[in-house]
């Protein structure tokens, strides 16, 4: 109780600011006082503690001595990695109990499903999806049932784009469920539909941005009540949508990190697409996977994914947890085939050249989405578009743009009968559900071409949608920055024999590829040297020595407790999601302008109404901003104000931040 605030060694350093004789005797008076009085609570509360860490390692506060400060500490030396772990979740559920008291809502819902609602899940799934699909009734399939089927066990579902996965994991229901997501997007996508199956007291929405939507008065986004924003962010939800940086960052320990781990006590973790997490994010989920399941937790793992490279599998047997395989065969009924072109563009080759090119593949197409690789390529295209194409049929969609622009553009992509050309990042490549009878793509890994693909005559309405990719030299070293060389080289040797035979690709042909693609020796040399270059980073941050123990299952333990659990490795979650992230952390920035309109508000006001402003931008356009643009940043009231009057840096809703 003491120490839940600040840890042992923040007191020890402030030794003398602290009188431990008053906190001695604040602590025993609540003791006391709750002894003396009529709550039977307490004493059962007691006993339960006692008999969930072991007796041997219980404190009796029945019997306390009145000089146990003198020795008290959270030093385990000795002591095993029981120990340690019973004080892990002691401490994550003294926070999670400390929210909730301390959030001032006193009808804040439920912790758990009951087993009514449980039973309910599949009743309420089947009227939602019977409304969805305009179909009389609805037969789940075979691998639908199969996790339903599964309830106890750890399962790993590999099925593509469109066959139904999400369905699926409804099925898989339990006390407590966390669905992970790479992006925010993708949580949202599923958020809105998840609220009709199990109701907006049931379930939360957690990532970086959501407190925005606090009383939305949007009706096309999301609405969030201040509880249900507050309970959500401290796990406080039965079901809980969330990035996944959100959850596995709590193994870098950043302080309150316990809560995570409590909270996820005899809960069902889903995490969707792993193959999109880069070597290091998969370890570190891994080694959070396999500690759980060590250490009793007594939480399932449902891991979903399009495709799974044999590595990624190879290392989730590293963990020790046995996986159900759901391997899901391709409807050969609904192809969603696709005709493959393409072209590769010189340095030397002339920008005219180029837009005719892409000109002629848009071949007057009502609907068409281009995607390239970076932010620079897509302002560029746009402006080179807009010279010969009426600006009023393109739009322009990356991550550069104030959130409330953003989010009238993705409601404006999803819908599918809307005409226009759309030229936007990889933002469009995971869990949009877009589809496109024409759909032009840079060169990218084969993986990420698959993801673009699944945007190309998604439903199969179409005899055959056209999918073009096309290789800019122009543009290499920008997307070597992005991926690795070699993984380009390799993808264009596959992509370039169906350009130059125009291939028609099914969903079981685009499989087959990409299964080859994952095979060939190449790319597997370049897996290994990824997977063992991030286990190196990972055990250099955790101060563990680089020897022969490098299984996951052997060192997961490791990781939390090398040293003891109440020592910190990230001074914040910020932090913490910087070391899980790669080192790329957005910053955001408001423009001075939109700052001078929204300081006149009222302070409660202020917040939401500056972050709907607020410009995401990377760490690399942030150091240039501040190193070739001098003075236009600034920090006022914790913000990073833009100086946008009279510069050359610009923004527009259509094009969103330009800096030269």
């Amino acid at each position: 109780i003491v120490f839940h605030h600040k840890n042992y060694l923040y007191y020890l350093e402030n030794y003398q600011r602290f009188s431990y004789d008053k906190i001695q005797k604040a602590i025993f008076n609540h003791i006391e006082n709750a002894y003396t009085s009529t709550d039977a609570s307490i004493v059962e509360l007691n006993n339960y503690i006692r008999e969930r860490i072991g007796s041997s390692d219980a404190v009796d506060i029945l019997n306390l001595d009145y000089d146990f400060f003198d020795y008290y500490n959270e030093w385990f030396d000795e002591k095993g990695d029981d120990a340690k772990c019973s004080y892990l979740i002691l401490k994550g559920m003294l926070h999670l109990c400390d929210y909730i008291a301390s959030s001032g809502y006193k009808n804040y819902g439920d912790f758990y499903f009951s087993l009514e609602e449980i039973n309910k899940i599949d009743e309420n799934l089947y009227s939602f999806l019977v409304k969805k699909t305009n179909e009389q009734e609805i037969a789940f399939k075979d691998f639908q049932q199969k996790t339903a089927d599964n309830l106890d066990k750890n399962i790993l579902t590999i099925a593509f784009t469109g066959s139904g996965k999400t369905v699926a994991d409804h099925r898989w229901s339990g006390i407590r469920k966390f669905y992970l997501v790479p992006t925010r997007i993708s949580g949202e996508a599923f958020y809105l539909d998840s609220l009709k199956i199990y109701g907006e007291e049931k379930i939360g929405l957690l990532h970086g941005d959501t407190g925005l939507y606090i009383d939305n008065t949007n009706e096309d986004s999301i609405s969030l009540t201040e509880g249900t924003y507050q309970l959500t962010r401290h796990l406080s939800r039965p079901y809980i949508i969330s990035t996944i940086d959100q959850i596995v960052t709590s193994i870098f320990k950043y302080p309150g990190y316990e809560k995570v781990f409590s909270a996820l006590i005899n809960a069902k973790i889903t995490v969707d697409e792993i193959h999109l997490l880069t070597p290091k994010m998969y370890l570190l989920l891994l080694y959070l996977a396999s500690f759980l399941a060590q250490n009793k937790f007594n939480t399932r793992f449902h891991f979903m994914s399009a495709t799974v490279p044999q590595i990624y599998k190879d290392k989730l047997e590293e963990t020790g947890i046995d996986f159900l395989l759901n391997e899901v065969s391709i409807d050969s009924k609904n192809s969603a085939s696709i005709k493959i072109g393409g072209n590769k563009f010189e340095s030397s080759t002339s920008t005219s050249v180029k837009i005719e090119t892409i000109k002629k593949w848009i071949d007057s197409s009502p609907r068409v989405l281009i995607i390239v690789n970076t932010i620079r390529q897509a302002m560029e295209l746009y402006d080179d578009l807009i010279k010969s194409i009426n600006p009023q049929n393109i739009q322009l969609l990356h991550s550069r743009f104030k959130f409330e622009d953003k989010k009238k553009k993705y409601s404006k992509i999803l819908d599918n009968s809307s005409p226009g050309i759309w030229i936007a990042t990889q933002v469009v490549e995971v869990a949009l559900d877009i589809d496109f009878p024409i759909v032009i793509s840079e060169l990218s890994p084969f993986e990420s071409l698959i993801q673009r693909m699944g945007r190309c005559n998604r439903e199969g309405k179409l005899e055959k949608g056209h999918f073009y990719v096309f290789e800019d030299s122009k543009y290499s070293n920008d997307n070597k920055l992005i991926y690795e060389e070699e993984f380009l080289k390799q993808t264009w040797n596959f992509i370039e024999k169906q350009i130059r035979s125009e291939a028609v690709l099914s969903h079981q042909e685009r499989k087959k590829l990409l299964e080859e693609y994952f095979d060939s020796k190449k790319i597997k040399t370049l897996y290994e040297k990824q997977f063992d270059e991030a286990r190196k980073e990972i055990f250099r941050v955790f101060d563990i020595p680089d020897s022969t123990k490098v299984d996951i299952k052997s060192v997961c333990n490791d990781l939390l407790f090398n040293i003891d659990p109440h020592i910190n490795l990230a001074e914040n979650k910020k932090q913490a999601q910087k070391l899980f992230r790669e080192g790329e952390l957005e910053q955001k920035i408001i423009l001075e302008s939109d700052f001078e309109k929204i300081r006149t508000e009222k302070m409660d006001k202020q917040y939401y109404e500056l972050n709907k402003k607020a410009i995401p931008v990377s760490n690399g356009i942030y150091w240039r901003l501040n190193q070739e643009f001098a003075g236009c940043l600034k920090q006022m009231h914790n913000l990073i104000i833009l100086d946008d009057k009279g510069k050359c840096i610009t923004y527009s809703a259509a094009k969103g931040l330009v800096v030269p």
